[in-house]
């Protein structure tokens, strides 16, 4: 992974200090990096790496890890220098929703079992097991990691990156040599543009401020010929869930997402209660656990953004993004529709009047 690695937003090169390593037990030409720091040195930025765990986030160095290292980071010319000032990324709604579902040792994701996840991953994004021998994978949001696990047995190389601490539990449960898990935030994804073969999203990229922009972010990681799919929350498209359900949902989470964590979990327990018994009363009683009941009202109540798009607005994306027409492959979802498309070299269109400059730009505008 570090050979993909790059200071987020500028795409600087990283140097690599190792605090702590583990050889793979082959023939220790390659190794673990268990703590290290990752230094890009125009401008200075560091970023750790803890427990196996790259974070490619500003500011993210715990107290914990500058004790545990100060005589390393003390006795190296450079890093002694830098000013390396603690702070805890640990706050993002989503790290609590999937500490509920480690916890709890849920099999489920969204009531699918892994292997009914990695079924649809095929039918969505119009692969196959064969397909993914030797491909490299990002998954753009991870969540638990299950999926991104479950890729690489069948031979891809996954990169599993996600904003939330998820990462730090899917990395001690991995099983697999052939996933690596990052922290990293999908705005400035900290990777080489034009190197993924496929790119998965689900779910992710309407948790963010801009949609649009994360989309375009991410977009350009994927390389010539490569692959992108993603799902997105539906517009609503009628009078209930237009303007009673969703705007009542919507202003619940305003307020919820800037709760203590204490009371966040109080608010989302009555939350998960209220919906089974709603659903009792309706007839349309689901047959989930009380733990996945949790961890879906989080997913529901805690997001500090949640916007919803059409298939028409991210045919368009696509488009100014260099791929191919996309393909409608979840479509009959009243939550949320999936679409994957190629990423194909356009060329200037012949003609006098063609090939004018600036009209990505004013689009986007």
């Amino acid at each position: 992974m570090l050979n993909l690695l790059r200071s987020p937003g500028d795409g600087e090169l990283l140097t690599l200090y190792t605090f702590e390593s583990r050889g793979l037990g082959r023939d220790d030409k390659e190794e673990n990096i268990i703590e290290g720091i990752l230094l890009a040195r125009n401008p200075y930025r560091a970023y750790p790496i803890v427990s196996g765990v790259p974070i490619m986030l500003e500011s993210s160095f715990s107290h914990e890890f500058l004790a545990r290292h100060a005589n390393a980071i003390a006795r190296d010319e450079t890093l002694s220098k830098l000013s390396l000032r603690p702070h805890d990324n640990s706050g993002w709604s989503f790290s609590a929703e999937w500490e509920q579902h480690f916890n709890a040792d849920l099999s489920k994701t969204w009531g699918w079992t892994v292997e009914q996840r990695v079924q649809q991953f095929f039918l969505e994004t119009q692969t196959s097991p064969d397909w993914c021998k030797g491909k490299l994978i990002l998954d753009a949001g991870c969540g638990n990691g299950q999926l991104s696990e479950s890729l690489s047995e069948l031979g891809a190389i996954v990169i599993a990156l996600d904003y939330s601490t998820s990462v730090f539990s899917a990395e001690r449960r991995r099983r697999s040599s052939s996933v690596h898990f990052a922290q990293g935030d999908l705005q400035t994804p900290p990777f080489v543009p034009g190197t993924f073969d496929l790119i998965v999203s689900n779910g992710v990229l309407h948790h963010t401020p801009d949609t649009a922009q994360a989309f375009r972010a991410v977009g350009q990681l994927v390389k010539p010929g490569g692959r992108f799919y993603l799902w997105l929350y539906r517009r609503p498209g009628n009078f209930l869930r237009s303007y009673l359900y969703y705007p009542l949902l919507d202003l619940a989470r305003l307020m919820t997402s800037r709760l203590s964590p204490g009371l966040q979990q109080r608010v989302v327990e009555v939350y998960a209660a209220v919906m089974m018994l709603i659903q009792k009363i309706t007839g349309k009683y689901k047959n989930h656990s009380w733990r996945e009941r949790i961890t879906l009202a989080y997913d529901t109540l805690t997001p500090m953004w949640r916007h919803y798009h059409t298939p028409y607005e991210v045919s368009f994306w696509f488009f100014l993004n260099g791929f191919s027409p996309p393909m409608l492959s979840h479509w009959d979802n009243p939550n949320g529709f999936g679409m994957v498309a190629t990423k194909v070299l356009q060329t200037d269109t012949p003609g006098v009047n063609f090939g004018k400059t600036g009209i990505v730009k004013r689009y986007w505008k």
